[in-house]
């Protein structure tokens, strides 16, 4: 994994949480902020002050763990670098998260606010994450313009940009030798359906042009595929209708959804965007988590659901969870031992002790199970601060 000197992270995908939740240190940084898209908050540099002032806990911390000045200095380094970086400043979205020690800092810029935190442990702290995993919350939205093509990702709380520019064509005009826009063709209104997009005028031109556009979206298929498959989610479009129909002819990912957001994308910001594709996803996202859910409730007692961290831990390295249930404002700090099998729990919330939670979080992707978001009342009606529900 790259520092972010080297590479900006902007999306969380399913191999860097893997590293995140494999990567081990004696002292693990992580560090959650809101920040700010613009206004004067990034004029002022609120966020680098807001991180700046955060770093001063972690120092006291780790003075606390007996680290010596010159450990301290290496430790703090990287996030001491990033403070003075005002490029880095002026490109963020509604949240972040830091992780870092001493030879290395990863950055992941949120959709979300997270709540202000630090946790120093000998692992990343994971749990605010839980909107990026929950197998309910995920997708994708292609946003298709002949001049510009933007994928995003996408959950409950908001969408953010994928950098694809080394993944596809930058224009229509290096696939097809010209320049083409959406106003050299004509949509026939009466051609409605999907892949029945119709065009009129000099009909051996238009011909031509339509199969330049399918060629140029079978390039961006062919570019995108292995990002949507690396960590597959539904995939909706935003486009006009004569492109949707084209695209759908080219796009050979399974979870391409019927539905098209049909908008003018010169005037849609990714907010309105954002709000589109959760209206029309959201029934579907959430229908597998409800069965889920369900299936908890029905069998919780019955040795294929619980919620007792013991038996949830055993279950998840063992392999046997197939679902955990998660919240990010629930926690508890402690530590599982191995060799006997027991928690130790710890009461006291400081940010040098170990979560729990997001321990189990990493055991379970690691050993292949799904995370689903639930409401903190969820959890509070069976007296829990997770619950799993088991393979067998």
């Amino acid at each position: 994994m790259k520092t972010v000197a080297q590479d900006q992270i902007t999306v969380l995908d399913l191999d860097q949480f893997r590293y995140l939740t494999e990567f081990r240190a004696p002292q693990c940084i992580s560090v959650y902020l809101s920040t700010h898209r613009t206004g004067e908050e990034v004029q002022h540099q609120w966020d680098s002050r807001t991180l700046q002032a955060e770093l001063r806990g972690v120092h006291k911390s780790l003075q606390r763990a007996g680290l010596s000045e010159k450990e301290l200095n290496a430790q703090l380094k990287p996030f001491l670098d990033l403070v003075e970086d005002a490029d880095f400043w002026r490109h963020q979205d509604v949240g972040l998260a830091l992780f870092g020690s001493a030879d290395r800092l990863i950055a992941i810029k949120l959709p979300y606010a997270p709540k202000q935190q630090y946790r120093i442990s000998n692992a990343f702290y994971l749990l605010p994450l839980v909107p990026f995993l929950s197998g309910d919350a995920n997708f994708y939205l292609l946003s298709i313009e002949l001049e510009r093509i933007r994928l995003f990702q996408g959950n409950r709380a908001g969408i953010t940009e994928i950098d694809i520019r080394e993944y596809i064509p930058k224009q229509m005009e290096e696939r097809v030798g010209y320049e083409l826009t959406g106003k050299d063709l004509q949509y026939r209104s009466q051609h409605q359906a999907f892949g029945q997009a119709g065009y009129h005028g000099h009909d051996g031109a238009d011909r031509d042009r339509k199969n330049e556009i399918l060629r140029f979206f079978q390039d961006i298929n062919r570019g995108l595929l292995p990002i949507l498959q690396a960590q597959p989610a539904p995939l909706i479009l935003a486009t006009q209708d004569y492109l949707s129909g084209l695209y759908r002819e080219a796009c050979t990912f399974d979870l391409l959804q019927p539905q098209t957001l049909s908008c003018n994308l010169s005037v849609s910001n990714e907010d309105e965007l954002h709000q589109m594709a959760w209206e029309q996803l959201q029934p579907m996202l959430q229908t597998e988590s409800v069965s889920k859910w369900e299936k908890f409730l029905q069998y919780t007692g019955a040795g294929i659901a619980s919620i007792q961290p013991i038996e949830i831990f055993k279950g998840v390295l063992s392999g046997r969870v197939d679902t955990l249930f998660v919240n990010p404002e629930r926690d508890v700090n402690g530590v599982f031992d191995l060799e006997s099998g027991q928690l130790v729990l710890q009461d006291q919330e400081t940010g040098e002790l170990p979560s729990l939670v997001s321990e189990a979080i990493a055991q379970t992707i690691r050993h292949g199970g799904g995370i689903v978001q639930c409401e903190a009342k969820y959890l509070s009606d069976q007296n829990a601060v997770m619950g799993a529900l088991f393979r067998y």
